[in-house]
């Protein structure tokens, strides 16, 4: 493993060297990654799944992205950033090759699934927690969303690209291509710098999360894993079972949408209350499942930039009002909680609604998930007004740099 090296100050601006090769991380190691949000289509033509093998087969990597977090919170805990962010980058290139010998459901693809789950929770925790600390306190919400618009764009570039090839020249190519991303996020992933050492502990961990305020954002964080989850997945055998032949409009939309609210709108949760963001931007995701009951090749795109704009809001808004006022210590631990609350909640939708699917029809499958979607509004009912620090000037203007401290 490396050793952690001393961090340097954070210049006073968002834009650094540093942030840029974590967004390179994330677009490399995203193109890869988002490859296999196309799976269920290789699934379901190439290997006969059903619905429950889908559900199985996309799951287990979530379940083991939950399972991989005590371990990403530790390494992060120790003030290691380098070495998650190169596991997790290596982890995805191996798996990535692993897929080119795939020809049936099995152990060895149940096992390829795992590996992919443990280099998220890895790569993505050490990204979003350093990019944290490099970036001005005030604008967060903003640093959170432009890191994760570099993520959005290979959502739609991964698949997209992944089906021309798939259909152009075969499925090996497909993983092929993907495991030369992931190797590109390894090279990057170099020169990531490390954090302070703070030590972590269970009775660390239990008093951070104890609270009920952050114990509501995670079970949010639970309802949209599950929303974007059942999105993502569901839609694809069900748009095939409808005549759709091309399903990567999905996508298309998706990121469209998601990538323009996080370009104009980047500033809007820091002043207008992240909380109060993220409750109404819960409510429409509510809906965005319920109507894809009614889905029709024709509508996938506009299904798209609907799940677009209510994600591209919700998900930085949401992790960024979890990480406010906390301390070197809990802000890695938060990090790695928040992403597996939203990966055991995409998981939790794969397991339990794929028979859902198979006994009573994809329509209720979207009907029942968004019903319950409702709670993760109500969960976070009654905050957002927002606070002083975060109505401030950015920090990279003379008012807002003069308290402007260093990473914390």
């Amino acid at each position: 493993m490396f050793p952690p090296t001393p961090a340097k100050a954070a210049p006073q601006g968002l834009w650094t060297r540093h942030l840029l090769d974590l967004l390179a991380i994330q677009f490399l190691f995203g193109i890869a990654f988002s490859t296999f949000y196309l799976l269920p289509e290789f699934l379901k033509l190439e290997l006969s799944a059903s619905a429950t093998e889908i559900g199985v087969v996309s799951g287990l990597g979530l379940l083991a992205t939950v399972a991989a977090s005590p371990l990403a919170g530790w390494w992060l805990a120790r003030g290691d950033r380098r070495s998650p962010a190169l596991v997790g980058a290596g982890l995805l290139a191996l798996s990535c090759l692993g897929f080119l010998t795939v020809d049936r459901i099995g152990i060895w693809l149940l096992a390829l699934r795992v590996l992919q789950g443990i280099a998220f929770s890895l790569t993505f925790a050490a990204v979003v927690t350093r990019a944290s600390e490099i970036g001005p306190e005030q604008r967060l919400g903003q640093l959170l969303g432009y890191l994760g618009l570099a993520m959005l764009l290979t959502n739609a570039l991964g698949p997209a690209l992944a089906e021309f090839l798939a259909h152009a020249f075969g499925w090996k190519l497909v993983f092929g291509q993907a495991a030369l991303w992931a190797l590109g996020a390894v090279l990057v992933s170099l020169r990531v710098q490390s954090g302070s050492t703070t030590g972590w502990s269970a009775a660390e961990l239990y008093l951070s999360l104890r609270q009920v305020d952050r114990g509501r954002i995670l079970y949010a964080s639970v309802v949209m894993g599950m929303d974007l989850g059942v999105m993502f997945t569901f839609t694809q055998p069900f748009a095939l079972e409808r005549g759709a032949e091309r399903l990567s409009a999905l996508f298309s939309g998706y990121v469209l949408s998601a990538a323009t609210v996080r370009l104009l709108f980047a500033t809007l949760a820091d002043r207008a209350g992240r909380r109060r963001v993220s409750r109404w931007a819960m409510l429409a995701y509510a809906g965005v499942v319920t109507v894809s009951a009614a889905l029709t090749p024709s509508t996938l795109f506009v299904l798209g930039v609907g799940l677009g704009v209510v994600h591209g809001l919700a998900y930085p808004a949401l992790l960024a009002s979890l990480l406010e006022e906390v301390t070197a210590s809990d802000r890695g631990i938060l990090v790695t909680a928040f992403n597996a609350s939203f990966s055991l909640g995409y998981a939790a939708s794969l397991f339990c609604l794929g028979p859902v699917a198979d006994h009573w029809g994809y329509p209720a499958l979207f009907v029942s998930c968004g019903i319950f979607s409702l709670s993760g509004a109500w969960a976070i009912r009654g905050q957002g007004r927002p606070r002083r620090r975060d109505l401030a000037p950015p920090a990279d203007t003379p008012a807002g740099a003069a308290g402007q401290g260093g990473p914390s």
